[in-house]
């Protein structure tokens, strides 16, 4: 017996040898296992390794960087949605309760519903054939709601006839570019949200609408994006370099260098550019920024931007869900790593020169230290600041308006209800009478008896405090802006929205002036 014996401890070491090997991890991933192992079978209580093998992943990434994750299931679907550019399952449409009646307040384009042919400004009176005016509306509420009910069938009432409109819920389309118009006879305007993989199909109609209509200048406002699919930004950015030009490189311990040039087949290779940034622009956005900036094709206008220099990738884990990874850091067509310094808040950091910038804002005047400059492409001096992309032209609006009023009256509803009332009582006079935002916006004889109709109306509510003389601009846009979004479409939201946003009337200033010309910017 004790020769046997012998033979079996000995092979011992090997067959160990042989488990590890069967972990891409060796003799981590074994540790891991046998832990889970031990727990299960030995543990005081029981546990749920589900959960605690979660917990673990979870704990694990935290330690590596900001941006590195672990997404369930539910949220690894969630970010293939969301890159594909679609949010979850849903009904595609939002109601108001005016009085008795649902009104149809807003219909998501390209949407389940908006196929099914529902649209702004529709009286929903019967759900599944059962009425739903007055008490019986919280039906409709809990359908809309319900993740699990999924056929959706109306009866609407539209200019004084009914209409049947059935149809299933689905995904609802995220659409990247949320507004593209014209800001004068020659200045086309786009808000590109975030990228997804439809960016470009959304972009290049829009582009070429934009110049059926005249436009000779562009403006790309890239506030609050935050990133997203970086192949749709590498592809945007194509939209307007020279073939052969680089827009980014990438590197990474475990990943090979790659470089991205354009194809010189854009569609806005000539033409003036500003780009609007804010200190949410990150990733992605940056990416595109930065090529267009260090090429000198671009004027940047806002203040620095998030400073995001490192990529990620998603990784399966065999369950459904993700382990989302940085793999690599991406570099400016100059070198420019664009990862924010730890500690340093986006702006902050710019405080000390501020009152060094001229009337024009340009950056390129500030006398920075050395580590906080570098050049484009052509030489072109350029702030680079500690991180993010700092802007050719600084500007930081403040606003300086009392919100008081405005967040009272909103908080409490009055103004989206006084809103849907009256684009309910005038929808088809107005309809018939502005084809356009901007004369609906310039109509002060309208604007005036609806400021009046506003004050009867909040008169009418037994305020606690007296009403001023006159209406603030904050409630004067914001209820014209969702006037136009009843009226038309989101589109008219964001056109009727940003008359009175000054940095794109800047934007606007620049493209008509010789900001350009100043600072080398190729058009």
């Amino acid at each position: 017996m004790i020769r046997p014996l012998l033979i079996l401890l000995a092979s011992i070491p090997f067959i160990l040898s042989a488990q590890v090997d069967n972990y891409s991890s060796g003799l981590n991933g074994q540790k891991m296992d046998w832990l889970l192992y031990y727990l299960q079978e030995h543990y005081v209580e029981k546990v749920n390794n589900d959960s605690l093998t979660d917990l673990a992943i979870k704990r694990i990434v935290q330690e590596l960087d900001p941006y590195s994750s672990y997404q369930t299931k539910e949220e690894a679907e969630e970010q293939q949605n969301s890159d594909k550019g679609y949010s979850g399952k849903a009904a595609g449409f939002n109601f108001y309760m005016l009085r008795d009646t649902a009104i149809v307040t807003y219909v998501s384009g390209d949407g389940p519903a908006a196929e099914a042919g529902l649209i702004r400004g529709d009286q929903i009176i019967e759900m599944a054939g059962q009425s739903i005016i007055g008490d019986k509306l919280q039906a409709l509420r809990d359908v809309i709601n319900d993740k699990e009910a999924e056929d959706i069938n109306l009866t609407i009432l539209r200019s004084g006839s009914t209409k049947k409109i059935s149809y299933t819920k689905d995904l609802i389309p995220w659409k990247s570019i949320t507004a593209g118009y014209m800001l004068t006879d020659r200045v086309g305007y786009i808000k590109l949200g975030k990228f997804t993989l439809k960016t470009m199909e959304e972009f290049v109609p829009t582009l070429n609408y934009l110049r059926s209509l005249g436009m000779q200048e562009l403006v790309i406002d890239l506030r609050g994006n935050s990133g997203g699919v970086l192949s749709q930004a590498l592809e945007l950015a194509n939209q307007f370099l020279q073939e052969g030009q680089l827009i980014y490189y990438e590197e990474g311990l475990n990943r090979e260098y790659k470089e991205y040039k354009a194809d010189g087949k854009g569609g806005w290779i000539r033409g003036k550019v500003v780009l609007i940034q804010d200190a949410y622009t990150a990733s992605a956005s940056e990416i595109f920024i930065g090529a267009l900036q260090d090429w000198d094709r671009a004027v940047v206008l806002g203040v620095s931007t998030f400073g995001k220099g490192l990529i990620q990738q998603s990784y399966k884990l065999g369950d459904g869900s993700n382990i989302r990874l940085t793999v690599g850091k991406y570099c400016t067509p100059s070198g420019r790593y664009l990862q924010r310094a730890e500690g340093v808040n986006n702006n902050d950091w710019m405080t000390p020169y501020k009152q060094e910038l001229s009337a024009n804002a340009l950056t390129s005047k500030l006398s920075v230290t050395e580590n906080l400059k570098g050049k484009s492409k052509s030489g072109r001096y350029l702030v680079t600041g500690p991180g993010g992309i700092v802007p050719d032209v600084y500007y930081e609006w403040i606003d300086n308006q009392d919100w008081t009023l405005f967040n009272d009256l909103n908080n409490n509803g009055h103004m989206y209800h006084f809103t849907t009332e009256y684009v309910y009582k005038h929808r088809e006079e107005m309809m018939g009478e502005y084809k356009s935002v901007p004369q609906f916006n310039d109509d002060r004889i309208r604007e005036a008896f609806m400021l009046k109709d506003l004050r009867n109306y909040l008169e009418s509510q037994n305020l606690s405090y007296e009403l001023p003389k006159n209406f603030p601009d904050n409630i004067i846009y914001q209820i014209k802006a969702w006037i136009a979004s009843q009226l038309w479409h989101d589109n008219a939201f964001h056109e009727m929205d940003n008359m009175d946003d000054r940095i794109i009337w800047r934007a606007r200033e620049i493209n008509e002036g010789r900001v350009h010309d100043m600072l080398g910017i190729t058009y």
